[in-house]
């Protein structure tokens, strides 16, 4: 069989053009990421139901369904860590927007609750020029070694302020002194008892270790 190659520069780049338009014409339709809806989320087998928030007619029965409309159940839910035991979690609450990852050649599906969705901006609080900020929500607390902790750290400016009051009074102690002429006692007043919650953060929590 004889190849007739081509000669015209023109017909070649028609040629390319058409291979090229072709490719993507057969993979225009292939989403490796979409944002997707939390539906529920299941801690105990780290999976998520989601709702991907594309509108796209995917099928006709008895009317229009859309992408949107569409959940899909029990997707891996990929937090921060390396498998050798340290991670980072947060409660995943049911609408919260998340990037759906669908792998190219394999089309599993996975969630990674990594970014924060434009569609709720983050607020001026969650950002600073000079060090990471952790947000967390009103009465939450940021719970390190485990799920249990539940030990409070001191506050150090508070800590501060009782060591300085009782240093005080220690300073102002009158003691007799041998041979000298005793002198009425002094009346100093001691600082108010202390107690835990006067000291410390509702904001971190520790285990025991």
């Amino acid at each position: 069989m004889t190849v007739i190659q081509p000669t015209d520069t023109t017909y070649r780049a028609r040629l390319a053009d058409a291979i090229r338009e072709g490719a993507q014409a057969s993979t225009g339709r292939v989403r490796v990421c979409v944002d997707a809806e939390i539906v529920s989320y299941d801690s105990s087998t780290t999976t998520a139901r989601v709702r991907p928030c594309v509108r796209e007619l995917v099928r006709i029965v008895d009317g229009l369904v859309y992408a949107d409309e569409l959940e899909i159940p029990g997707v891996p839910v990929r937090w921060p860590g390396d498998g050798s035991g340290v991670a980072i979690t947060w409660p995943l609450p049911v609408g919260a927007i998340v990037p759906l990852l669908i792998r190219d050649r394999s089309q599993d599906a996975e969630v990674l609750p990594l970014a924060w969705s434009a569609r709720d901006p983050l607020p001026s609080s969650a950002s600073s020029t000079t060090a990471p900020v952790v947000l967390l929500p009103a009465g939450q607390a940021l719970l390190v070694g485990e799920a249990t902790a539940a030990r409070a750290l001191s506050l150090a400016t508070e800590t501060a302020a009782k060591l300085a009051a009782i240093e005080g009074v220690l300073n102002s102690l009158v003691l007799p002194v041998s041979g000298a002429t005793a002198g009425p006692p002094a009346v100093i007043p001691f600082p108010t008892p202390t107690t835990a919650a006067d000291i410390q953060t509702a904001r971190i929590k520790v285990d025991t270790q």
